[in-house]
């Protein structure tokens, strides 16, 4: 009888340890020790043509083995690559693709483009679905989605659109992508769910990886929140990537298709993050999209190959009374973590202000330093991207 209560309290302490785990906790989100903060230090800005727009600019990209000084940035609309220069801030060259004919893209603002060298690029063509390989400006492969989803049995792919907050990963032979699950309205085995794909573009297999966590096993996460993965690489840290999730604050480590371990890192300004409802059921677009602004969600992961710094973003969400005033522009915060994902920092960016000054989803890291890019400049001055750039400043330094 003993040996039966024993197993029984041994259970229990195990499950509720783990659900503690599993939502939240004090250490490395509101206990830590604040050793830094973000300092602006002024704005840089880089001239554009009339044929950019900011929807249409998915990603901001700088290539820190070869070129580490020249930020690159495609425009969707145009379908080119425009090319910058880090030192002179200003544009050094820009490639066109094509948009006609069988190995064209037509414009798109959901397209999606990572270059993999100086002179190599994918670009994911949303109207074709698929992935398409250039080697200067001309076609050398592609890869189609509808197909891979017939090779991998295994794999729960829904259409894939990328989102702006994260990237597509180019390593070696294989590309690396984020699945969005919408499971508001599904009800699926979520052991067999993986929110990742790695795909060889030698050889046209896939793979799919990294089960969903068990905070969504069940409940209503909204549409437009959903399970959102954000995909994300250290080339500074043994070239290991990233993966987290809208509503978790766990950052999970994986070396290719390896799990490694996962790490907390939350925010002082909530907690744990709880679905729309306990059931998974259809709910109105209207409610769905209150959920998503009245609910903070973690969005977007930068890292400083120079400082060894990780930076997480994370929305502060607006008040219910504040929504149904139809003032909808969120705040943000900026988590600092070392490279152990230890906490050292936390900068709030005060809502409305936050999301109306800065577009955080165009920021960029480069010589140690944090540039974010400056919304309320770009819209009196249509002319020009602008950046403010931020430094690390510790607080030891201050006091000396």
């Amino acid at each position: 009888m003993k040996k039966i209560f024993f197993f029984c309290l041994m259970l229990f302490l195990v499950t509720c340890n783990k659900k503690s785990e599993i939502y939240w906790q004090a250490k490395n989100a509101t206990q830590f020790e604040n050793k830094c903060s973000l300092k602006s230090k002024g704005l840089r800005k880089f001239q554009i043509n009339d044929s950019t727009a900011l929807s249409y600019i998915p990603s901001i990209q700088i290539l820190r083995k070869s070129d580490p000084n020249l930020l690159y940035f495609y425009n969707s609309f145009s379908n080119a690559i425009y090319v910058y220069s880090l030192s002179s801030d200003t544009l050094v060259k820009h490639i066109d693709f094509r948009t006609n004919g069988p190995n064209g893209i037509l414009p798109k603002h959901t397209n999606h483009a990572i270059l993999k060298s100086k002179d190599s690029v994918f670009i994911y063509d949303r109207t074709k679905q698929a992935f398409k390989f250039f080697k200067g400006n001309e076609l050398w492969k592609k890869i189609s989605l509808n197909q891979l989803k017939v090779r991998d049995s295994l794999l729960f792919l829904p259409v894939w659109q990328p989102s702006l907050y994260e990237k597509f990963l180019v390593k070696n032979e294989y590309l690396f992508i984020s699945i969005h699950q919408y499971l508001s309205s599904h009800e699926i085995n979520q052991e067999i769910i993986h929110s990742a794909l790695r795909i060889n573009y030698k050889t046209d297999s896939a793979k799919s990886y990294l089960p969903l966590p068990e905070l969504y096993k069940e409940g209503n996460w909204g549409k437009q929140s959903a399970v959102k993965t954000h995909l994300f690489l250290s080339p500074g840290i043994n070239n290991t990537m990233y993966y987290s999730f809208a509503s978790d604050p766990f950052i999970y480590q994986y070396k290719n298709t390896n799990p490694l371990g996962k790490k907390f890192l939350g925010s002082k300004e909530f907690k744990k993050v709880l679905p729309l409802n306990r059931k998974r059921k259809n709910t109105p677009k209207e409610v769905s999209w209150r959920y998503s602004s009245t609910t903070p969600e973690y969005f977007m992961h930068r890292f400083d190959p120079q400082s060894k710094l990780f930076f997480r973003f994370s929305t502060l969400p607006n008040k219910p009374e504040d929504y149904n005033k139809g003032k909808k522009w969120p705040g943000f915060t900026i988590i600092i973590a070392d490279s152990s994902f230890t906490k050292i920092g936390e900068e709030v960016f005060e809502k409305p202000v936050g999301w109306k000054k800065y577009a955080p989803r165009y920021s960029f890291c480069h010589n140690g330093k944090l540039y974010l890019f400056r919304r309320d400049l770009y819209n009196e001055d249509g002319n020009h991207l602008y950046f403010e750039e931020f430094e690390i400043q510790y607080h030891e330094e201050k006091q000396n």
